[in-house]
């Protein structure tokens, strides 16, 4: 069973491919969950998990959708924190009834927008967002009296265009969140909660969530906590990695993975969303996953295959665009800026040949890979998958994952990589590891990365860019667009899959929701 961060089809849909794996059927409240900032029926949810428990062999629980009801209404004001917290007695109770059930529990520390943008924050966001993360990063900065210089007049200056009410605001939110996740921590040493992931939603080095995250480490240590209590960055790949964690504790194994690079110095990269270099990424993935790190010479299940930029991340769709922006929508500034930012791609250590050579090896050898194309944010790299497709890799890979955040791609890969392990021989649970990873093919490379930037070279769409709300009257038009263009994308590479159902969830082009069929005689799509 699974009650996942919010209903956008990677939390509610997606799971059930990698649950399919395993020759199980996940349980999933969707007639319950909310609507982007509308909450969900949080009475219904713990009815739910008390009939849904004795049918399952494990739970994954979203403490955001349990205590609040959602990821983004954690976020907004006016919250109330008693009931969120008598909301996570329903674990307790849950223990009680079943005190064998495995239960796996995920909390968010909540994120601080970086954008002028209300969409998912409170309405204030839209005048102050921008001023409010830089704020955060500077209060910081000056408790640890680590400001630059210029940087304390800076944070004067701010102290005086955010209105006191919004700052108070700010904090009095995330004092609620806090709250709630120092209350998982009690779950945790109680033993109502068996493994709890802390996971940093869209975070950095500085500001007032790093801080908390090094109060909520600070106290897991003291407590004797860290071998059942992650702190790590991501958000919504959270469920897929403790569905993995879940099927290893019921197989009673732990999956063993070997690393390879793209980029020779891909491990030091520091990834735009997250607070620590990619390669201590990867390890704290892989353990919250139930999975190690096989130190030499142990032999691994499976490889994980991390696409790194030498230097940063670049932006998802960036080599489309610029390619194909036969009408001149970009601007010259935003070209410059797109180019910019992929120069930070690549480098004299990073070659996706090579990396493609390696990983050939590999599966002749018959091992398991598992790509994490990490390369850029929002969409995979087209120029990686380019190569792969060239040399007939994409069927056998054993997992996949290039979408949005570091953490996100990460998450589906390892994920991904830890069920093609667990989930053994058997052909029909083979297809349908394969067709999750074709869906996360379709979704980060062909839609995130080609797909949604066409869309975005159109003059009446650049305009809202990744998150802005596409007009009800214009919706199934996009909508008729984004499928047909991605059955083109599938038919042209001669894919054994097409779609029978796309639209866009929350009215925006940011994701979509998706079903793919296989085509009458379509050729194999799995390793087996």
């Amino acid at each position: 069973m699974l009650l996942p961060l919010d209903e956008r089809p990677i939390n509610a849909r997606f799971p059930r491919l990698l649950a399919e794996a395993l020759g199980w059927r996940l349980d999933v409240p969707e007639a319950l969950l909310g609507s982007r900032k509308r909450p969900a029926d949080t009475a219904a949810i713990v009815d739910w998990m008390r009939e849904a428990a004795p049918r399952a062999v494990g739970a994954v629980v979203a403490l955001d959708t349990l205590a609040w009801g959602g990821l983004i209404p954690s976020r907004q004001s006016g919250n109330d924190l008693d009931a969120a917290l008598a909301r996570l007695d329903a674990l307790r109770e849950l223990r009680r009834a079943h005190p064998h059930l495995p239960l796996m529990a995920f909390s968010s520390i909540q994120r601080i927008s970086r954008e002028d943008d209300d969409g998912e924050e409170p309405d204030y966001f839209r005048t102050y967002g921008r001023r409010i993360f830089r704020r955060s990063v500077l209060e910081h900065r000056a408790a640890e009296a680590a400001l630059a210089a210029g940087e304390e007049a800076e944070l004067e200056a701010l102290r005086a265009d955010v209105p006191a009410a919004v700052w108070h605001d700010v904090l009095a939110i995330r004092a609620r969140t806090h709250a709630v996740n120092r209350a998982a921590l009690d779950l945790v040493a109680e033993g109502s909660v068996d493994a709890l992931v802390l996971n940093q939603d869209d975070t950095t080095t500085w500001g007032l969530n790093v801080q908390e995250r090094a109060r909520l480490e600070a106290e897991v240590r003291g407590r004797g906590l860290g071998s059942r209590v992650l702190v790590y960055p991501g958000a919504d790949e959270v469920a897929q990695v403790l569905l993995a964690r879940l099927a290893g504790q019921v197989h009673r194994r732990r999956p063993r993975f070997a690393t390879v690079y793209a980029a020779r110095r891909g491990a030091d990269v520091q990834t735009a969303y997250e607070d620590r270099p990619l390669g201590d990424l990867v390890a704290v993935h892989l353990r919250a996953a139930g999975a190690v790190l096989a130190p030499p010479p142990m032999a691994p299940d499976a490889w994980l295959a991390v696409n790194a930029p030498s230097r940063a991340q670049g932006q998802g769709g960036t080599a489309y665009a610029l390619r194909h922006d036969a009408q001149g929508v970009l601007r010259a500034e935003t070209r410059a800026w797109l180019e910019d930012a992929e120069a930070g791609v690549r480098g004299l250590d990073r070659s996706l040949e090579g990396f493609a050579d390696a990983l050939a090896t590999l599966v002749a050898d018959g091992e398991r890979v598992s790509v994490a194309d990490v390369a850029h944010v929002n969409g995979a790299d087209d120029d990686l998958m380019a190569v792969l497709e060239a040399a007939g890799l994409l069927p056998a890979l054993a997992g996949f994952g290039g979408w949005n955040t570091a953490g996100n791609a990460l998450g589906s890969a390892v994920a991904l990589g830890c069920l093609s392990v667990l989930a053994g021989g058997d052909a029909e649970r083979a297809m349908a590891l394969g067709r999750a990873v074709a869906t996360r093919y379709v979704d980060d490379w062909l839609y995130q990365a080609r797909v949604r930037s066409r869309l975005l070279l159109e003059r009446d769409l650049h305009p809202l860019g990744l998150g802005g709300t596409v007009p009800a009257g214009d919706l199934a038009r996009v909508e008729g667009m984004a499928r047909e263009w991605l059955d083109d994308e599938m038919r042209a590479r001669g894919w054994p899959f097409r779609l029978s159902r796309l639209t866009l969830p929350w009215q925006r082009v940011f994701e979509i929701d998706l079903e793919l069929t296989r085509t009458a005689g379509g050729a194999p799509w799995s390793r087996s």
